[in-house]
């Protein structure tokens, strides 16, 4: 198996059992706050790998669909998974407008790595947003869903900034990663 499929593999289990948690605590616990480290996960592993990094966080809306049954299952399935497709948006401008596709060049900076968080957040919540218009023709939804996630945004940006300065950094670009020799299983 690929360093990639393992990767991937081994996200998407911490993604699940991060969205288990965090459902537990909002839904079973009633703590009346949600955070998720979904989201960061999200951005960390599509730094590493692309929009491939999406993978674990639409499958980690699955969680959420099963416990949270007041939208129904198929409404759920859009909001929780379907909607999570959004985040992926600026990844992808990113490696369809930037001949150099290392993605490197977000990580450069702090102020590429918060216009690269900020906007996936935006797309997540215009994905929300248009979700929550199919379901019940509300799209003021968007500005709720970008609020509540404000904290969690902060908390994601403010770990893989401190990430992505160690030495061995676990955000880089693991093609650029793989090509200058750093693993030799690497797809």
């Amino acid at each position: 198996m690929s360093l990639k499929k393992i990767d991937i593999c081994l996200f998407t289990i911490i993604a699940l059992v991060f969205e288990l948690l965090s459902n537990y605590f909002f839904n079973i616990l009633e703590s009346g706050f949600y955070l998720s480290f979904s989201f960061l996960l999200f951005l960390i592993l599509s730094l590493r790998w692309g929009i491939i990094g999406i993978i674990p966080f639409v499958i980690s809306g699955i969680v959420s669909v099963f416990m949270n049954q007041n939208l129904g299952t198929l409404n759920a399935i859009l909001f929780y998974v379907i909607s999570n497709v959004f985040a992926v948006v600026p990844i992808l401008l990113f490696q369809i407008l930037k001949k150099d596709k290392n993605r490197n060049f977000i990580i450069s900076s702090p102020l590429n790595l918060f216009i690269y968080a900020f906007s996936s957040l935006i797309f997540l919540a215009l994905g929300k947003g248009l979700a929550c218009l199919i379901i019940n023709g509300d799209f003021q939804a968007f500005k709720g869903y970008f609020i509540s996630m404000i904290f969690t945004f902060i908390l994601s940006y403010l770990i893989i900034l401190g990430l992505s300065k160690l030495k061995n950094s676990i955000v880089a670009d693991m093609d650029v990663y793989l090509q200058e020799g750093g693993c030799n299983n690497g797809n």
